[in-house]
Formats: C-alpha cells, structure tokens, sequence
C-alpha cells in the first residue's frame, strides 16, 4: 500500500477533472479541492502556477515534506490510484488479461478519441473571428471534420458500442461496463469522452440514437452514488458557480 498523503485536486470547470473527483469518491479518499474557471479563451492561467503543464486535472500529494508530488493526465492519474491508493480493490482487474484491457481503453480514451475531440474542439476555436457563412476557412474545417474527423470518430465509437455489446452478454445484471462486468479504470477514464460527444452539442455528427448502449452505459455512470456525490461537493463548495458537464 502506498504511503499516506493529503490529496488535493486541481478541478478545472467542464473538464476530464471530474472523472478523477468521481475515481477518488469511488475509492473512499479523503481529499480537498481546488476549483479554477475557464477564461474567454478555455483555459485557466493559474494553473499553471500549479503545475508546469499549465493543464487539468492535477492531483497533488502532500506527505509532509516539500515539494509536494503532483500527478498530471487523467489516464496516469487513475493507473496510479487504482495500484496504488485502492487497497479494498474496489476498481481493480480481475485478472492479468483484463488489466491489460483496462489498459488499452485508458489510451484508446485519451490518444485515438481525445485526438478526434481535441482536433474538434481547436478547428471550433479557429472559427470564433471568422465570418463562418463565407469564408475559405470555414469550409475547410468544415471539410476536415466532414471527411477525417467524424468517419474516425464514429469507427470508434462503434468499435466501443461493439465492445459494451460483447460485455453485455457476460454480464450478471443489467449493468453497463466495459471490463470485467464491474466498475474499472475503464469505465472512469470513459466518462468525460463518451459525455463530451453524445451530450455537448459540439460534436455534431454524432446521433445519441445510433449508440444505444453507450447512452445507456452513461446514463447508468452518472446515476453512480459516487458520482453524484462528487457533483454536490463541486456543487456546494463552488457555490453553483463551477459547470460540470456540457449540457
């Protein structure tokens, strides 16, 4: 078991931020908050007097000694704390096989689908100046989205309906997940990316209704005990002033 730290995460308004609030709910952690809005252009400048990525989520380890430790990237971030700080292994793989599932999916999520998310959100920005009715840039980044972006982005989405579809089958309940018909890494590191594409409105290739197992699997996610508490803690120390989800 890792040693014992105080836990403060660095939570960023409408960001993957939040799916480590529900991962430390989840293994009963006792942590802290620090909440930090967007400014007109998305970012949060005082983050980066936090960590020199300048980027959320950040998850900071106090153990009593400076300089403090500090995690970066969602997906090293969970790997850690499901090894490291879930000792009753309420989130760990069943088996080697499994965990090397688990694995995958925390890079399928935030390389292959976060490229196509990221990619989205960046040709957006670049029409905010832009007279988007007649200009040369805006049927570009319409054309790029058209013809690269959306066709890779719904393969993947298809290869993840495909995936709960198979773990349907194997499952004891009528619960959603994508390994181990139990909550994983997987299910966690899924949340923001499967939320930010079926439910922002940014996203607008995609139709909810052509991934029926996905919308269920995140209904499901965030009608989780832990993730609503994280959402009334956000809520309430925020003072209603910090968004969560797109919607």
């Amino acid at each position: 078991m890792a040693p014992q730290a105080k836990l403060t995460l660095h939570w960023l308004e409408k960001s993957r931020s939040h799916r480590i609030a529900w991962l430390l709910e989840e293994t009963k952690q006792d942590y802290s908050l620090k909440l930090y809005h967007r400014d007109s252009n998305g970012k949060s400048p005082s983050l980066s007097n936090v960590s020199e990525t300048g980027q959320s989520p950040i998850l900071e380890f106090d153990f009593g000694v400076e300089p403090t430790y500090k995690l970066v990237e969602s997906g090293h971030i969970v790997d850690c704390m499901i090894n490291c700080y879930d000792p009753q292994g309420l989130l760990k793989s069943k088996t080697e096989e499994s965990k090397v599932e688990v694995g995958f999916l925390l890079f399928f999520s935030e390389a292959s689908i976060g490229e196509q998310i990221d990619s989205i959100v960046l040709l957006n920005n670049s029409l905010k100046d832009t007279d988007q009715d007649n200009s040369i840039i805006s049927k570009f980044v319409e054309q790029v989205k058209t013809n690269k972006i959306y066709p890779t982005l719904n393969k993947q989405l298809t290869f993840l309906e495909n995936k709960l579809s198979e773990e349907s089958k194997k499952a004891s309940t009528d619960s959603l997940f994508f390994v181990d018909d139990k909550l994983t890494g997987a299910d966690i590191i899924l949340l923001f990316t499967i939320h930010f594409i079926l439910e922002s409105g940014i996203v607008e290739s995609v139709d909810s209704k052509d991934y029926p197992l996905l919308s269920k699997w995140l209904e499901q996610m965030k009608s989780r005990p832990a993730l609503i508490k994280a959402n009334e803690r956000i809520e309430t120390e925020g003072q209603g002033e910090y968004p969560i989800w797109f919607n």
